[in-house]
Formats: C-alpha cells, sequence, structure tokens
C-alpha cells in the first residue's frame, strides 16, 4: 500500500466490487435465514422429513442434516457458520462437529459450474464432473467417519420446543448477518491485496503467479490457471484441486466463524489437504477413462 499505491488501492477496490456483487447478495439472505432457523429451534423440519433418507447413506444425527445440506447447497463458509453456531448452542457433539466441518464448508456448486468450468475452462461438459470429483471425496469421508462415531446425539438435553419465531431473533439473526458479511468483506480485501502484486508477475514470472494464487486465494487462483495456456483437461484437473482446497483465504475465512467454539482448525486443514489429494485422483481417474 506504501511502495506501490496504485496497485494497492487496485486490490482493494477489486476485493470489494468482489465482495459487493458476488459474496454479499449471495449469502447474506442465506446467513440471516439460517440464524433464525437455528435461534427460533426450527431445524426439526428438515429433521423430520430428510434424516430418514440421508442417514441411510450418510449416519448424521437429526441435527446435523440441516448444515450438511446447507453446507453444499448455500456454498462456503456458510457452512462452517452453521455449524460453528450449533455446536456453541450445544445441538451438535463436538466429535460430530468436527467432521461436519470439513465435510460441508464447501464451494457451491453455482461458482464450481458457472465460474469455474463454465468461465474459466470454457467446457460445459466438465460441470458434473467436477462437482462429483469435489463432492465425492467429503461425502465419502463423511459416510466412513460418522459409522465409526459412536452416540452422535447432541448433548443438548430433552426439553419443551421452543420453536417460535419473534422479532428479537429476527433483529439478531440481521445482525449477525451483517457482521458474517463484514467479516468477509476484510479477509477479501485483505487477500485480494496480497493477490494484486501476483497477477502483476503473470507475464513475467507466471510459474510463480500461478503457484501462489492457487495456495492464497481460490478465485484469483483458478483466474491464473486459466491464463496458463494449459489444456482444457490440465485445467480440470488443476481447478478442481484449486476449489477443493480453498486456499488460505478460505481457512482464515473459516477460522473466523468458529472463534467461539472448540473445533480444532488444524484438523479441518488436514482434512482439506487429504480432500484435495483425492479430488487430484479423481479428476486424474475421469481424465484417464475419458
Amino acid at each position: 500500500m506504501l511502495i506501490d499505491p496504485v496497485h494497492g488501492m487496485e486490490g482493494v477496490k477489486n476485493g470489494l466490487l468482489l465482495w459487493y456483487d458476488r459474496i454479499l447478495p449471495a449469502l447474506l439472505p442465506f446467513s440471516i435465514i439460517s440464524y433464525i432457523l437455528v435461534a427460533s429451534d426450527n431445524l426439526s423440519f428438515f429433521s423430520r422429513i430428510l434424516h430418514p433418507v440421508i442417514k441411510k447413506l450418510i449416519p448424521v444425527s437429526p441435527d446435523g442434516v440441516y448444515p450438511l445440506l446447507a453446507g453444499f447447497l448455500f456454498g462456503f463458509p456458510l457452512g462452517s457458520k452453521i455449524i460453528g453456531q450449533l455446536s456453541e448452542n450445544g445441538q451438535l457433539r463436538s466429535s460430530e462437529a468436527q467432521i461436519l466441518l470439513s465435510v460441508c464448508n464447501n464451494i457451491s456448486p453455482v461458482f464450481i459450474t458457472g465460474y469455474m468450468v463454465h468461465q474459466c475452462i470454457g467446457c460445459d461438459a466438465y460441470m458434473l464432473p467436477a462437482i462429483l470429483c469435489i463432492y465425492l471425496p467429503p461425502l465419502f469421508f463423511a459416510a466412513i467417519r460418522l459409522r465409526f462415531l459412536k452416540g452422535t446425539a447432541s448433548d443438548k438435553k430433552n426439553e419443551a420446543s421452543r420453536s417460535q419465531i419473534t422479532f428479537k431473533i429476527i433483529d439478531a439473526g440481521i445482525m449477525n448477518g451483517f457482521e458474517t458479511l463484514l467479516k468477509l468483506c476484510g479477509y477479501i480485501v485483505i487477500f485480494s491485496i496480497l493477490c494484486k502484486p501476483l497477477s502483476l508477475l503473470k507475464n513475467s514470472i507466471p510459474f510463480v503467479s500461478l503457484l501462489f494464487g492457487s495456495i492464497l486465494e481460490v478465485t484469483n487462483g483458478i483466474s491464473c490457471i486459466a491464463g496458463y495456456g494449459f489444456s482444457k483437461e490440465a485445467m480440470f484437473l488443476l481447478c478442481t484441486t484449486c476449489t477443493s482446497f480453498g486456499g488460505i483465504c478460505g481457512i482464515a475465512q473459516t477460522s473466523s466463524m468458529i472463534s467461539d467454539t472448540n473445533l480444532s482448525m488444524s484438523v479441518y486443514i488436514r482434512d482439506k489437504l487429504f480432500f484435495s489429494v483425492m479430488t487430484f485422483g479423481c479428476a486424474l481417474c475421469y481424465l484417464y477413462l475419458l
């Protein structure tokens, strides 16, 4: 910011625009609604309908049904926020919450199909394979780990249901939603500033720009991969692996979402690295069989 203020300010502007155009409208409504559902104890609706079906494939507890679905459908980092809230309220055991944190905190399918495959790779035939390569490893991991997890019921005592939505809960949900999105804005701006010098090295030292861009932030990393001149097959392999890991920016955002819980970030990072290796293997097998 001091040595090269022009490009530093461009990094700030790019981060703010990314947050305002993509993150804020996509995540704010879901963040508010999720807080209201959890705080008003209305998650039993999802459990009652979907748990009998989901538990046959993934033996999650009834309270784990909503974060499992929301984490995949709404997108990162809302999965970690929901799991952190349920864990803090005692609605999920710490052991199950730790597993679900790694499994459910994923990039949304809209990002994968729209930005990664359609816009960057430029081959819509990779949409379904990309989703399967990124989502199957954590789902397979959850199906195995949860089967060996004894007593996945929550520590929450049986008590009269308080399933009601009040204006106080709605107000708290709105404030919590904006607080969450402002935290994300801060992290996005910081990493946008860090990624800006890497974009300037794209022509002079492309490998350095590619490597560190992919590690720092997933959106910038995919953009670097797409601009490197790889074949579509190589882009598919690298982009799916990069997306599965989520980048250091994603780790920082996840840490902020679970800061009030006893969930372990070291376990989360280990699992995400494992998933990225598995995704790389799945993508490689798909390309080989293709």
